[in-house]
């Protein structure tokens, strides 16, 4: 782990690069929706190496739960794909990147 943050009092949530991550993906309607992530692409060894090397959040793949009701099938509503989603720090539109949940 890298870092780790508080929300409110109670919660503490660790950031770092792993697949099954939790952050928050904003959808090309600036919509927020709970993500996991699978893969980080360019990373370091840890989030703080990263930064230095990089200078920026790294992009990744997501999977996340379809907003539209009417999306399902037998085991529930259907997830959507996302690939190469940039950190909102990388994206000067309103949408289609990814913040950790305390952004």
């Amino acid at each position: 782990m890298d870092r780790n943050y508080t929300i409110g009092t109670n919660i503490v949530v660790e950031r770092e690069y792993a697949p099954g991550v939790h952050v928050i993906f904003v959808d090309p309607h600036g919509i927020r929706r709970d993500a996991i992530v699978t893969i980080w692409h360019s990373y370091e060894n840890s989030r703080e190496k990263t930064l230095e090397s990089y200078g920026q959040e790294t992009c990744c793949n997501l999977v996340w739960v379809s907003g539209d009701e009417k999306r399902k099938d037998d085991y529930g509503r259907q997830t959507c794909r996302e690939s190469s989603v940039v950190h909102k720090g990388s994206q000067p539109a309103h949408g289609n990147f990814w913040v950790w949940p305390d952004e």
